[in-house]
C-alpha cells in the first residue's frame, strides 16, 4: 500500500505557527518580573518602592565601594543605621577569612538576629552581600539584595515573631572571593542554621529565578512550591550551574552542609560589574520579585522542620510562573519509561488505525534528526556568518533583536522545508511517531543520567502517549487528529521555550546554536502539522532568516547603554625598568579613541603569566613609587619538599597585593597567617590549573605570612604585585579616550607595581 501524499491544505500549518508564536509570546510576558509595589502596600507585605527608597539611602553618592574602601565603611554603617531605624539590633563581625586559592582580608560583616517564639535549635539564615567591584556602584550587584533583605526585615519586624529565629547577614568581601560567606562559615552562628535565604544579581532586570539548591532538596522544592506567588525556578537550571564556572556565597553555604534557595536575576548582563550597574538601571519589577521571594521563603522556612527534614531530590519547573510542577527525582525513570510506553501504545493504535508500516516509521526518525541536525547547521552557519562580519564581536551585543529572531526562524524555516520532503516517505503518521519516539527515548536517557533536565522530553512525551492512546485515529487519507498533532508540540513548547528564550541572557553569543537547537525540539513534535506547508510559506520564512540576519549586520554591536568592557591598566614592571599602559577591550580591537591617542601594539610576551594572550600595551613613564616587598623568613626541608616561610607587603600601601606561584611548584600544607585555608567548594576541586594566586583586597603596607611546603626541587619564580584602584595623572587622557561606547568592568582601571622572586 502507498504512503498517504500529504493534502496541501496548509491550514494545519498556519494553525501550528500561530499556536508556538502565540506561546512564545506569552512566554516573554510571563518571564517578566511582577509589577512593583508602591509604598501603600500593607507593612506586612514586600513594597519595591520602599525597598528602593531604602537603596537609594544606603548607597548614598553611588560611588564603587569595594572591600577596604572607605566607600564601603560608609555604605556599611548606612546598613547598621537602617536596620537599627526597623527595630533590629545589627553588629560588625569582623573576621579574617580566607578562601581555598588563598585571597584573604579582613572582612566587616553585619549581623543581626531577629529572635522567634520557639526555642528551635535551627534558625533561618537571610544573606546578600554590600562590597562592590572597582569599577561599579554595584546596585544591582548586590545593593538590590542588600534592599530586599532590609525591606523583608521591615516587614517581618511589623507582625508578630516567627517560630524560628532569623539570622540576618549582610556580608563582605564577596566579589573578592566569597570572603564574607567564608566568614560566616567559622563564626559558632553557622551550626544553628538550618536553611539559607541568597539574594545575588548577574544583571539590573529579569524575573528573580531560583536557580540554585542543593542535595536532597526535596522538602525546599515543596516548600517553595507552596509560598512563591510568582515562581521562576526549575531543575535544568540547578542540573546545569553545577557545571558553570560561577559562584555565590551559596556555594560556600552548600559546602558547609547548609541547605537553602539561591535568587538572581541576569538580565542585561552588559551592566554587571561595569559603571552601568547604577540606581539609574535599576528594575523595579526585579526588586520586587526578589523581595517578594525572599520575604516568602524566610516565612516558609521558619514554618518548617529544620531539625530533621527529609531526604531525596526534586525535579521540578515553574508552569509560566504561574504554579511549580514537581515530583520526586526517584519517580522520574519510572515516569520516562511510562511515558515511552504510552507513545508505544499510541504507535499500535495509529499502525492499526492509518495502517502505519515500518519504513514510514523509520522515515519519521530520520525526519526528527534530519530538523535537529539542520537547524543547529543553520544556525552555527548564520552565528559564524554575522561573526565574520563583525555583527557579535562581543558575547552580549547592544542590539540582539534581529540575531536572535534568525535564530529562533531558522528551525521553523528548516522544518517548513524539510517536513514535507520528509512525509512524503513517511507520512503524518510516520512523522509523529519518529518524533515522538525519539523525544520518549531521549526522556528516557536523561532521567538516567540527569535527571533535573528530564522533564522537558518526559511530560510533553506523557502528553503525546495519553492523545495517541486515546483519541480515535483519523482515516489514513485524512492524516492524524489536530489534537493528536498540536496539543503534545504545545505542551513541549510551553517547556522548552522558557530556557531558550533565557539562554541569550544567560551565556549570550556563544549558545546561538544551543537555542536554535532547542527551538528545533519543539519543531520536530509539530513536523506532522508542518508538512502541509506550502512552497510560499517554506520561502516566507527562509527569507525572514536572511533578512533578520542582515538587519543584525547592521545594527551597531554596542551603544552607549550597552557598550563593550575596556579595561586600562598602568603597569609598572620593576624587573624590566619598563612602564606601560595596557587595554583589555573583551573584543579584542582598541576603540577607536584610544587607537588615535597612543600607538598600542601587541607584544610577544604576555604582561602576567596567567594570560592567554598579551594585552595591548603603549609606553608609559615609570611611576617611581616603592615595589611590593618579599622576605623569605625561613626554609626548612621536610619530607617531600621544602618548607618556606615568607612575608609579602606593599610597601606604597596600595590597598591590594598579589602573589602568583605557578602550578609547578606544587604547593601544600598551606598556611596563610597562621591559618591553613578552608576547604574548597566544588568548582574549586573541578578546576584545572595548579596554579596560586594568594589575594589580599584589603592589604595596607603590614607584612603578611605566607608557609607552604614546595614539592618543586629547583627555584621557582613567583610574581608580587601590589595594585590600587583607578589610574595616575600619568595615564592622562587615556580614560576619556575610551569613548561612550566602552567601560570598564570588574577589577576595572588598576594602576599595578610588579617585581619578580625566586622561591
Amino acid at each position: 500500500m502507498s504512503t498517504p501524499s500529504l493534502a496541501r491544505t496548509p491550514a494545519r500549518a498556519w494553525s501550528a505557527i500561530v499556536l508556538l508564536v502565540l506561546l512564545l509570546a506569552l512566554v516573554v510576558e510571563r518571564s517578566q518580573p511582577p509589577a512593583p509595589r508602591g509604598a501603600e502596600a500593607p507593612p506586612s507585605e514586600f513594597s519595591a518602592a520602599r525597598a528602593r527608597a531604602v537603596l537609594g539611602r544606603v548607597l548614598g553618592d553611588g560611588s564603587p565601594h569595594p572591600i577596604g574602601s572607605r566607600s564601603h565603611d560608609a555604605v556599611r554603617e548606612r546598613i547598621l543605621a537602617e536596620l537599627r531605624q526597623v527595630g533590629a539590633e545589627p553588629e560588625v563581625r569582623s573576621v579574617f577569612a580566607c578562601d581555598s586559592w588563598g585571597t584573604c582580608a579582613t572582612t566587616q560583616n553585619v549581623w543581626a538576629r531577629l529572635p522567634g517564639t520557639t526555642e528551635s535549635t535551627k534558625e533561618v539564615l537571610l544573606a546578600a552581600h554590600y562590597d562592590s567591584v572597582g569599577a561599579g556602584p554595584g546596585v544591582s550587584d548586590d545593593g538590590v539584595g542588600v534592599a530586599a533583605v532590609l525591606e523583608t526585615v521591615r516587614a517581618l519586624r511589623s507582625q508578630a515573631p516567627l517560630a524560628r529565629s532569623v539570622v540576618v547577614w549582610i556580608d563582605d568581601g564577596e566579589e573578592s572571593g566569597l570572603l564574607g560567606a567564608e566568614a560566616f562559615a567559622t563564626l559558632p552562628e553557622a551550626k544553628s542554621v538550618g536553611a539559607v535565604v541568597n539574594l545575588e544579581a548577574r544583571g539590573t532586570r529579569g524575573a528573580s529565578l531560583m536557580f540554585e539548591t542543593r542535595k536532597d532538596n526535596a522538602w525546599v522544592i515543596r516548600l517553595l512550591a507552596r509560598a512563591l506567588p510568582h515562581p521562576a525556578t526549575n531543575s535544568v537550571f540547578y542540573t546545569i550551574y553545577q557545571y558553570l564556572p560561577n559562584d555565590t556565597d551559596f556555594s560556600v553555604f552548600k559546602r558547609e552542609g547548609l541547605q537553602g534557595v539561591n535568587f538572581a536575576f541576569v538580565g542585561d548582563v552588559t551592566h554587571y560589574h561595569t559603571p552601568l550597574d547604577d540606581l539609574a538601571h535599576v528594575s523595579g519589577g526585579s526588586l520586587q520579585h526578589h523581595g517578594e521571594n525572599a520575604l516568602a521563603m524566610v516565612r516558609a522556612f521558619a514554618g518548617a522542620d529544620l531539625e530533621s527534614p527529609p531526604t531525596g531530590d526534586e525535579v521540578y519547573f515553574d508552569l509560566l510562573s504561574l504554579t511549580v510542577v514537581h515530583w520526586p527525582a526517584g519517580w522520574t525513570l519510572g515516569l520516562a519509561i511510562f511515558a515511552f510506553a504510552l507513545v508505544l501504545s499510541a504507535t499500535v493504535r495509529l499502525r492499526r488505525g492509518i495502517e502505519l508500516r515500518a519504513a514510514e516509521v523509520a522515515w519519521g526518525i530520520f525526519g526528527w534528526l534530519a530538523i535537529v541536525v539542520a537547524s543547529a547547521l543553520s544556525a552555527f552557519a548564520v552565528h559564524k556568518a554575522l561573526v565574520a562580519l563583525g555583527a557579535l564581536p562581543l558575547s552580549w551585543v547592544a542590539h540582539p533583536a534581529p540575531t536572535l529572531l534568525a535564530i529562533w526562524v531558522a528551525p521553523l524555516a528548516v522544518g517548513l522545508w524539510l517536513a514535507p520532503l520528509v512525509g512524503r516517505r513517511a507520512g503524518e503518521g510516520g512523522l509523529w511517531v519518529g518524533a515522538w519516539t525519539v523525544s520518549a527515548l531521549i526522556g528516557v536517557t536523561l532521567a538516567m543520567t540527569f535527571p533535573g533536565t528530564s522533564y522537558l522530553f518526559v511530560v510533553p512525551a506523557l502528553v503525546a502517549g495519553a492523545c495517541g492512546s486515546v483519541v480515535r485515529p483519523a482515516r489514513r487519507e485524512l492524516g492524524l487528529r489536530s489534537m493528536v498533532v498540536l496539543l503534545p508540540a504545545v505542551a513541549s513548547a510551553a517547556l522548552i521555550f522558557p530556557l531558550g528564550w533565557g539562554l541569550w541572557d544567560g551565556l549570550g553569543v556563544p549558545v546561538l546554536a544551543g537555542i536554535a537547537v532547542a527551538v528545533a525540539f519543539v519543531v520536530t513534535t509539530a513536523a506532522p502539522a508542518l508538512a502541509r506547508a506550502t512552497p510560499r510559506m517554506r520561502s516566507a520564512a527562509l527569507l525572514l532568516v536572511l533578512v533578520a540576519a542582515s538587519v543584525a549586520i547592521w545594527v551597531p554591536a554596542r551603544s552607549a547603554d550597552h557598550p563593550e568592557s575596556v579595561n586600562l591598566w598602568y603597569l609598572d614592571d620593576r624587573d624590566t625598568g619598563r612602564a606601560s599602559v595596557l587595554a583589555l577591550p573583551a573584543s579584542g580591537t582598541l576603540p577607536s579613541g584610544l587607537s588615535a591617542a597612543a600607538a598600542f601594539t601587541r607584544p610577544a610576551t604576555r604582561q602576567f603569566p596567567w594570560q592567554r594572550q598579551p594585552a595591548l600595551e603603549t609606553g608609559a613613564a615609570p611611576l617611581g613609587v616603592q615595589a611590593p616587598e618579599l622576605l623569605v623568613l625561613e626554609r626548612t626541608n621536610v619530607p617531600g619538599g621544602r618548607r618556606v616561610r615568607l612575608s609579602v607587603r606593599s610597601v606604597r600601601g596600595a590597598g591590594h597585593l598579589r602573589l602568583f606561584v605557578p602550578g609547578q611548584a606544587e604547593l601544600s600544607e598551606i598556611l596563610v597567617a597562621g591559618r591553613p585555608l578552608p576547604a574548597p567548594t566544588a568548582r574549586d576541586r573541578g578546576a584545572s590549573s595548579q596554579d596560586r594566586w594568594f589575594t589580599f583586597p584589603a592589604a595596607s603596607s603590614e607584612a603578611i605570612e605566607i608557609t607552604a611546603t614546595i614539592a618543586h626541587s629547583e627555584a621557582v619564580e613567583v610574581l608580587l604585585q601590589d595594585w590600587n584602584l583607578g589610574l595616575p595623572p600619568a595615564a592622562g587622557r587615556f580614560p576619556e579616550a575610551r569613548g561612550p561606547l566602552a567601560v570598564p568592568s570588574g577589577v576595572g582601571d588598576l594602576t599595578i607595581v610588579q617585581r619578580r622572586a625566586k622561591l
